[in-house]
């Protein structure tokens, strides 16, 4: 089943799995997870004869009594897209009968009061209270944002997010490929340097298309040599996207309430906007969305008119002094060039500074944000002023890795770098695709270094870790 992923007020919250089993809500309750939770009516028009209310009715009896008691059990949705099928898609008038809407408005609400009373109900998603025949208002309620991740256009890209002014953003998502160990899987060995292969394409999504896919990629790197790059960059893509959606979202605190992305997991192994795939494979999306959804963020956000604005995100009640640091880098020094002190807001976002860019060449330099609270740094984040194609990366890097076992199936990896590296990305795909990287997808900054540690599938000899062990970043992606 596929799920979505969602952050609110800070806290992790996975749903959209009908009626989840007890492990599924016995894992939230643990990790204090939030979930909500759609009941099992999704895209379409359902009947509403009396065996079928009938059979509902048990269903959903039998199951919310069931796991009832969960605490990780936040918030109940009627269904999933039903109003918009019937009055955006289909375009149906008011006036004209909605098949379902007995099932979403009387029924489940009757259900939920009776067994769920102190758990919120409400008739679908995306909905909009008062108004259920624009399910996508960006004036109330939840809303699908979908208009920004279908395909790059002239006029539209992944900067246009900033445009977005839902109150809660319940399901958008931007498409990325599986890591390559898990395209090389299911290709079976078929065409498996091509970027354009049939046999790829017959596993996209009914709704993705390939071309869409390599919209992303395109807008944002140069042609990918292979196939193994091509899904380095695209993963990388999709993760850059939805970071730049998320800080959106969480720059718009409390106007905007929240956001859910699709989607988490994958039920087939394909190109999709999943940040773990079929296999259980972490994409860049994954590691991407734990620092995106940090409890504090440092945040850049450029205007209209090209300013930059340095903003801080905060969801945690911890409040105070802290220090906001801007320096600017050509990927080979860093040169600090605003220092501001300022009180960290509690649960709020709030924008620091506006950061004065003429001196700054942005196809040679880019800004880093870091914010410090006791002389430690709790924030750190990067913004280029231009796409990663048109940006002068440098020919050398000067970078080292090494490792070291720590057990049978746990290892150690540093990576040190004099330069800047950006987007490191190690696996040890040769000896076990399905090893558990704690983080990935890291920038390094110059002079600077980061540890990861690797749990395997299974016991490995450091000698066979050290021939497995894959390195390579944007930098080098994009010469």
């Amino acid at each position: 089943m596929e799920e979505r992923c969602a952050i609110s007020g800070g806290s992790r919250v996975w749903g959209g799995g009908f009626y989840e089993d007890d492990h599924f809500f016995d894992a939230c309750d643990r990790a204090g997870i939030m979930v909500l939770m759609d009941f099992p009516f999704a895209c379409n028009l359902y009947p509403e004869d009396d065996a079928m209310i009938s059979s509902i009715r048990t269903e959903a009896e039998q199951n919310l009594r069931r796991i009832r008691h969960h605490p990780s059990l936040t918030l109940l949705s009627g269904n999933n897209e039903c109003h918009a099928c019937h009055f955006s898609w289909i375009k149906q008038p008011e006036d004209n009968r909605f098949f379902g809407r007995k099932i979403y408005e009387e029924l489940l609400p009757e259900i939920c009061k009776a067994l769920v009373p102190d758990i919120p109900f409400f008739p679908g998603s995306p909905y909009t209270p008062g108004k259920p025949e624009d399910p996508d208002s960006s004036e109330a309620g939840d809303r699908h944002a979908w208009w920004l991740g279908f395909g790059i256009s002239k006029d539209k890209n992944y900067l246009h997010m900033s445009q977005e002014k839902g109150r809660f953003i319940s399901e958008f998502g931007y498409l990325g490929m599986p890591p390559y160990s898990t395209v090389k899987q299911f290709l079976q060995g078929k065409d498996i340097s091509k970027i354009d292969s049939d046999v790829l394409a017959a596993h996209e999504n009914t709704i993705v298309t390939m071309k869409m896919l390599k919209e992303y990629a395109d807008f944002m790197f140069p042609p990918a040599a292979n196939l193994k790059e091509y899904c380095y960059l695209s993963m990388v893509g999709q993760a850059e996207m939805l970071r730049y959606a998320i800080e959106h979202f969480r720059r718009r605190k409390f106007d905007c309430g929240g956001a859910v992305i699709w989607q988490y997991n994958d039920c087939w192994p394909a190109p999709s906007w999943s940040a773990v795939d079929y296999y259980l494979r972490r994409k860049a999306h994954y590691y991407y969305m734990k620092r995106a959804f940090a409890p504090a963020i440092a945040s850049f956000n450029r205007n209209d008119d090209g300013s930059v604005e340095a903003w801080a995100v905060n969801d945690t009640m911890d409040e105070g002094p802290c220090e906001l640091r801007i320096s600017k880098c050509d990927c080979a020094r860093m040169e600090q060039i605003l220092s501001k002190k300022f009180d960290m807001p509690a649960n709020a976002s709030k924008k620091i500074s506006k950061i004065d860019t003429k001196k700054i060449d942005f196809k040679k330099e880019f800004l880093i944000a870091e914010i410090f609270r006791d002389g430690k740094p709790i924030a750190r984040n990067t913004y280029f002023g231009v796409v990663p194609k048109e940006f002068s990366w440098p020919a050398k890097h000067d970078f080292h890795v090494s490792h070291e076992k720590i057990a049978d199936n746990l290892f150690k990896v540093l990576v040190s770098s004099k330069t800047f590296l950006k987007d490191v990305y190690l696996n040890i795909d040769f000896a076990d695709p399905d090893a558990i990287f704690n983080d990935n997808f890291i920038d390094i900054l110059p002079g600077g270094s980061a540890e990861i540690k690797v749990k395997t599938s299974k016991p490995i000899g450091d000698e066979d870790f050290r021939q497995a062990l894959f390195q390579t970043h944007l930098n080098f992606a994009v010469k």
